[in-house]
C-alpha cells in the first residue's frame, strides 16, 4: 500500500492517509437530520468521515429543506472515490485529510497514480 504524509490542497497542507471505506450511511439520524457518515477502516483502527447537515428547517415552508451544498457534496464524494452512485462506495481505497494525525477527517482525495480529485467538507458548506 502507498504510504502518503502530507498532501496540499488549495494552499493548504494536511496529514494523509490511505484506509478503506467500510460502510456508509446517507439519510436521516435519531435527531432527523439528514447527514451522512463514511466509515473508514485504516488496517485495524477506524473512523467516520462526515455527519454535516444536508437540511435546514425553513420557517416560510413550515418544513426541513435540503441546502445548496447537499447536492454539491455528495457529488464531490462520488467523483473523489470515482463512482456514479452511493452504495457503490463501500470496498474503495481512498486518502482521507486532517489537520493532525488522529484529528478530525476535513476531506478525502483519491490514489495516486490518478489525477487529482479532492473533497474538502469545509469548503463545500461555506460555499468556496
Amino acid at each position: 500500500m502507498i504510504k502518503l504524509e502530507k498532501v496540499e490542497v488549495n494552499g493548504k497542507t494536511y496529514e494523509a492517509e490511505i484506509g478503506k471505506i467500510e460502510s456508509t450511511f446517507l439519510g436521516i439520524e435519531d435527531h432527523g437530520i439528514l447527514t451522512f457518515i463514511i466509515h473508514i477502516d485504516f488496517e485495524g483502527s477506524h473512523q467516520g468521515a462526515g455527519t454535516y447537515s444536508l437540511d435546514q428547517y425553513d420557517s416560510k415552508k413550515g418544513k426541513t429543506i435540503g441546502t445548496p451544498h447537499m447536492a454539491a457534496v455528495i457529488r464531490s464524494i462520488l467523483e473523489t472515490v470515482g463512482v456514479d452512485t452511493w452504495e457503490k462506495l463501500p470496498g474503495k481505497s481512498v486518502v482521507v485529510l486532517r489537520d493532525k494525525p488522529w484529528d478530525t477527517i476535513r476531506g478525502l482525495t483519491n490514489l495516486p497514480p490518478a489525477k487529482p480529485m479532492y473533497t474538502i467538507f469545509e469548503e463545500i458548506f461555506e460555499g468556496k
